[in-house]
């Protein structure tokens, strides 16, 4: 029989099934056979003897309850297809054709062409004087060339702490139990680079680098070049060139800057699409076939429906992962045409300074 704890045995209790209507008692350690401990409200499983007596008890577990939501949902479809929905899923499925040949032709047309040029087509790269373009899209680098006025570099330490709690409990015969967690204690450094930079035109620039400790002194010449997305206001620098040391260092990578400005990313859009092809599957297939299969006798509706919805998931996630892979080695090649894009650029500077 199935049933709903409504009292848990505790301090020499007995503990309550529910179920419709009626209570039945029973006790944790002979009957109890699940792993974890029984809660309230939980659904179980138990048989009694003839005597009405409870002799086992079972916890229902979620993929159980899942499991039976799911052939209850697709019992009721299936018997609604047969029965009051078969004319209307007759009706849709003969909209659904006459839209598809008619004004919907046209449609699904230029989406699936969309759909192919996004897929085969990738974004062309290029160079237009210091800038990356990829596709529509352009990244902004400019180089600026100057003396150190002045270079200082401050440090923040600070200090993080967790743990240290813990519970103490008496279980339902008197056992004794708990945990605590340790204490732990962990800091970070944060160091900060500032300093002054004069241009050839006689401006000067205040420079803050972050999280960066690179060896600076007044007098020397360096070249910061730094990047932003088209139009913005600000920006980050990404690489210095230290001539009068003859050494450079990166600030960021191409991956980096293509995380920054998202000059190739993970949209969430296949997502969509995969949605879409779920629900076209579904739509335009499952009335159909469910009528035809069940008219044969080939399979019950309920199966053919089953079915078709599987393989309409298939494909959907099938879809969603083709599109990771593509996606990811679109981001693996931005991200090396960036560091190709900026390691020209140094040379560059280097050769200007």
């Amino acid at each position: 029989m199935r049933g709903t704890i409504s009292r848990v045995p505790a301090d020499g209790m007995q503990g309550v099934i529910a179920n419709d209507g009626g209570q039945w008692s029973f006790e944790l350690e002979r009957t109890w056979q699940s792993p974890g401990a029984p809660m309230p409200g939980q659904a179980v499983e138990f048989t009694t003897d003839a005597q009405g007596v409870v002799t086992r008890v079972v916890a229902v577990t979620a993929s159980q309850l899942a499991a039976e939501k799911l052939r209850q949902a697709t019992g009721a479809a299936a018997e609604w297809a047969q029965g009051p929905g078969k004319e209307k899923l007759m009706q849709a499925t003969d909209a659904a054709a006459k839209w598809a040949k008619g004004p919907g032709r046209e449609k699904l047309g230029k989406g699936f062409t969309a759909i192919k040029k996004a897929e085969l087509e990738a974004p062309q790269i290029a160079r237009d004087g210091h800038n990356f373009v990829y596709g529509k899209t352009t990244v902004e680098f400019s180089i600026l060339t100057g003396e150190v006025m002045s270079s200082d570099k401050y440090s923040e330490t600070h200090v993080h702490g967790g743990g240290g709690g813990g519970y103490v409990t008496t279980g339902a015969f008197g056992h004794v139990h708990g945990s605590t967690s340790p204490v732990r204690i962990s800091s970070t450094v944060d160091r900060t680079h500032e300093f002054w930079l004069r241009a050839g035109d006689g401006t000067e620039h205040a420079v803050r680098l972050a999280h960066h400790d690179i060896p600076l002194r007044a007098g020397q010449k360096v070249s910061l070049i730094s990047f932003r997305s088209a139009g913005a206001s600000n920006g980050w620098y990404s690489a210095l060139v230290n001539h009068s040391a003859g050494r450079h260092w990166h600030l960021f990578r191409g991956q980096g800057i293509n995380k920054k400005l998202g000059v190739e990313r993970y949209t969430g859009m296949s997502i969509l699409i995969a949605a879409g092809i779920y629900l076209l599957i579904n739509t335009v297939l499952v009335s159909p076939l469910i009528l035809l299969f069940a008219k044969m006798g080939w399979m019950s509706a309920a199966a053919a429906m089953g079915g078709i919805s599987l393989v309409a998931v298939v494909l959907a996630i099938a879809y969603v992962i083709y599109r990771f892979f593509r996606r990811s080695g679109r981001i693996a090649k931005v991200g090396a045409r960036l560091d190709e894009h900026q390691e020209a650029l140094i040379r560059e500077a280097y050769a200007k300074g």
